[in-house]
C-alpha cells in the first residue's frame, strides 16, 4: 500500500500540529515505508526548519500510481488527480464558517473523493447540509495523544501568584487576528463578575504577527475598567505575548480552569481536546454562537457571502456569569 500525503505538517501553527498528529496516525496504520509525505504551506506561517527529519519525506516515489493520495488543505486548493492515485482522501481545513456562500459550489469536487476527513460534527453538518450524499464519506479525526507524555508536561504549571484564589479563564489566540473577540471577552468578564467578592482572572496566551502595541492594549482595558467604575488596581486579565511551543500551550491548559474556545477566525479543536484532557470547562463558539456575521480572508471578500459563527456580548456575558 503506497500513500502520498500532502499536508502542512511543517507549519508551527495549529494546522501544522494537527497535520503532524495525522501524519503519525497514517504512519501507524500503513507503515513508515509505505508513506511518502510532502509539505504544503498555507498563507504566511512560521515553519519547522527543513533540516528537521521527517523520515516520510525521504521515501522514494513509486513509478506507478499511488494506492491513496491524501490532500490535507483548504477547499479551494484541493484537486482531483486520477492519474496520481487510485483512491483519493481529503483532510479539509475549514475556517469558522456557518455558511459557505458562493464557495459552496466548490464542494462539488468532493463527490470525486473516497473519504473526507474533518475535525468536528459541526464541520460534518456544514458539508452535508449542502451535499447530503457526502455523509457516508465523512470521518471525524480525533488526534491520538500520548496521555502519559501529556500528563508529564501538565505537571509543570504557570503560577499566577496574585490570583491563587481566583478561577482562571484563559484564551489562546493571536493578538492581531483575535483583537475583536479579546475585547469582547474582557468586557463580558467585567460585566459578569462585577459583584463577585473574589473575581476571576482571564489569562490571554497570545501569539502575534506584528510586535504588540502594549500601551494601546493597556489603554483600551483601562477605558473598559473606567466604564465599569473600577479602579486601575482591580485587574481581571493577564497577557502573555509569545511564540508558544506546543508544550508551553499544554502547560497553559494544565494551569487554568475555563478554556474560552471563542476564536472567530479558526476554531482549535486540538486545544479543545487538550482542555478536555485537563478536566477544564470549555466554552465553545460551536455551542454558544447565537448569530452569524460576514466573513472575509485573504482570498474572499464580503461579496462571496460567506458567514462565520459569532457570539454576542450579551450571550457571552450571561454564559460566563452562569459558570462563575
Amino acid at each position: 500500500m503506497n500513500v502520498l500525503y500532502l499536508g502542512p505538517y511543517r507549519q508551527t501553527n495549529d494546522d501544522g500540529q494537527v497535520a503532524r498528529f495525522f501524519l503519525n496516525d497514517i504512519v501507524s496504520k500503513y507503515g513508515k515505508k509505505s508513506i511518502v509525505s510532502r509539505p504544503i504551506y498555507l498563507k504566511s506561517q512560521n515553519v519547522i526548519k527543513n533540516d528537521t527529519v521527517f523520515e516520510t519525506e525521504n521515501n522514494v516515489l513509486p513509478k506507478k500510481k499511488y494506492d491513496i493520495l491524501i490532500q490535507h488543505m483548504t477547499l479551494e486548493n484541493i484537486q482531483y488527480m486520477p492519474d496520481i492515485a487510485k483512491k483519493h482522501f481529503v483532510f479539509l481545513i475549514l475556517d469558522n464558517v456557518s455558511d459557505l456562500g458562493l464557495i459552496k459550489y466548490d464542494l462539488k469536487i468532493l463527490n470525486h473523493f473516497d473519504k473526507i476527513i474533518v475535525q468536528s460534527e459541526k464541520q460534518k453538518e456544514l458539508l452535508t447540509n449542502e451535499i447530503s450524499e457526502l455523509r457516508s464519506k465523512i470521518e471525524i479525526f480525533i488526534p491520538s495523544i500520548n496521555i502519559q507524555q501529556f500528563n508529564q508536561i501538565c505537571q509543570q504549571k504557570y503560577t499566577f501568584a496574585n490570583y491563587i484564589a481566583s478561577k482562571k479563564l484563559y484564551f489562546i489566540g493571536n493578538v492581531d487576528k483575535d483583537e475583536t473577540i479579546i475585547k469582547k471577552i474582557i468586557f463580558s468578564i467585567y460585566s459578569a463578575s462585577n459583584k463577585l467578592s473574589v473575581p476571576p482572572v482571564c489569562v490571554f496566551f497570545l501569539d502575534f504577527d506584528n510586535q504588540p502595541d502594549i500601551s494601546k492594549i493597556d489603554n483600551n482595558i483601562k477605558q473598559i475598567r473606567s466604564d465599569f467604575g473600577l479602579g486601575d488596581n482591580q485587574r481581571k486579565e493577564l497577557f502573555i505575548f509569545k511564540h508558544f511551543s506546543e508544550n508551553e500551550l499544554i502547560i497553559a491548559h494544565g494551569s487554568c480552569d475555563i478554556y474560552l474556545s471563542l476564536n472567530e477566525n479558526k476554531i482549535s479543536y486540538l486545544h479543545e481536546k487538550y482542555a478536555s484532557l485537563c478536566g477544564n470547562t470549555i466554552l465553545r463558539i460551536d455551542d454558544l454562537s447565537d448569530c452569524s456575521v460576514p466573513f472575509k480572508d485573504e482570498k474572499h471578500n464580503f461579496t462571496y457571502g460567506i458567514m462565520q459563527k459569532h457570539i454576542s456580548t450579551e450571550k457571552l456575558a450571561s454564559t460566563i456569569r452562569g459558570i462563575l
